[in-house]
């Protein structure tokens, strides 16, 4: 019998933030994406890396000399109104479109546009610019993909809220510390305005990370973050070097330590993830 084809349907973009650094943002990406593209044969899933510091391109492979000798990124396209979104393929199997320093100067150059804080989705429209070997994907990033997940910077810079209007759903990761908490708020009443502004912006969850329940703190927000946002998914990743480590390899935790904790957690908010949005 025939293997069956996937004709891919893009259900959702997703903008993964929060305003503190070390929060877990580059890890929920990369690990959520990639436990969603193995647990669902055929899944097909881009990330695309919104922060100039660039972690989420290199745990996939990427060398920033591949854009000095002019290989494009997502910097490429966002001032280049000919570009389309450059996606490569990875070999974890995960496509990605890398981010690129020169991100940190991209506040100037948006500013001049009419809608500097749409530019990704403007750029989400265009035809791919298919950067793999001999993958076929679609000409369109709708006809291509089932998810997109986006990595952003720890800070509410243009470039986050240009994550926020190309979403339709955005998930804010967060230790229990005072810190991660605040900033999950900030994000939380951000993510809100711009939903009020689009009318298509939803909270897909929060995800609590870092989850050390022996800690006095860990005891006393994770109560209280349960009761305030009903959205907090019931899945919460444990602390855990082999996440730390994975990434010193650049991998995600399924390549290195398949049989662990962490790919464990990803795996059950996989499919809580799926249960609710696939």
């Amino acid at each position: 019998m025939a293997k069956k084809v996937r004709q891919h349907e893009l259900r959702h973009i997703v903008a993964v933030s929060n305003n503190k650094g070390g929060a877990g943002k580059t890890s929920t990406v990369l690990n959520l994406a990639s436990a969603i593209a193995r647990r669902i044969e055929g899944y097909r899933v881009l990330v695309i890396d919104c922060d100039p510091q660039r972690n989420l391109s290199y745990f996939l492979g990427w060398d920033d000399r591949r854009e000095l000798e002019g290989s494009p990124t997502l910097y490429t396209a966002l001032c280049n109104e000919q570009q389309g979104l450059p996606v490569y393929h990875a070999d974890n199997g995960l496509y990605f479109t890398p981010a690129s320093v020169n991100l940190n100067g991209i506040d100037a150059i948006l500013s001049l546009r009419p809608n500097p804080s749409k530019a990704l989705a403007e750029v989400l429209q265009r035809p791919i610019d298919n950067r793999t070997d001999g993958n076929m994907l679609g000409d369109s990033v709708a006809k291509s993909f089932d998810f997109i997940f986006i990595d952003t910077q720890p800070a509410m810079s243009r470039m986050t809220y240009n994550a926020f209007y190309a979403a339709d759903g955005y998930i804010i990761p967060t230790e229990l510390e005072e810190a991660s908490v605040k900033g999950m708020a900030n994000i939380a009443v951000a993510a809100s305005k711009v939903g009020n502004d689009t009318d298509h912006l939803a909270i897909h969850g929060i995800l609590i990370t870092k989850l050390d329940a022996k800690l006095r703190s860990a005891k006393l927000y994770e109560p209280q973050i349960r009761q305030s946002f009903r959205e907090t998914f019931h899945t919460a990743i444990r602390r855990s070097k082999d996440i730390i480590e994975s990434q010193a390899l650049r991998e995600d935790v399924f390549t290195s330590y398949g049989g662990g904790r962490a790919a464990e957690d990803y795996t059950a908010l996989a499919k809580e993830y799926l249960k609710k949005f696939a």
